[in-house]
């Protein structure tokens, strides 16, 4: 942890940049964002990134 970081201020500060970004408090919430993407295609490439076990969302979803 690093003081006064989060990943909601980081999400803001990303937004504020003109990117879109998104914090969510659990790996259920990500997954159930993704899930219902219109975005991701059977073809489609995810990458995720973070720290600790964000790659079972990404294993969740291809599973389906």
């Amino acid at each position: 942890p690093v003081d006064g970081v989060t990943s909601e201020t980081l999400a803001e500060k990303i937004s504020a940049l003109g990117t879109p970004a998104q914090a969510f408090p659990t790996l259920h919430e990500v997954y159930l964002y993704l899930a219902a993407s219109s975005r991701l295609q059977a073809a489609s490439l995810l990458l995720t990134m973070g720290a600790g076990d964000i790659y079972k969302v990404a294993e969740e979803l291809i599973i389906e």
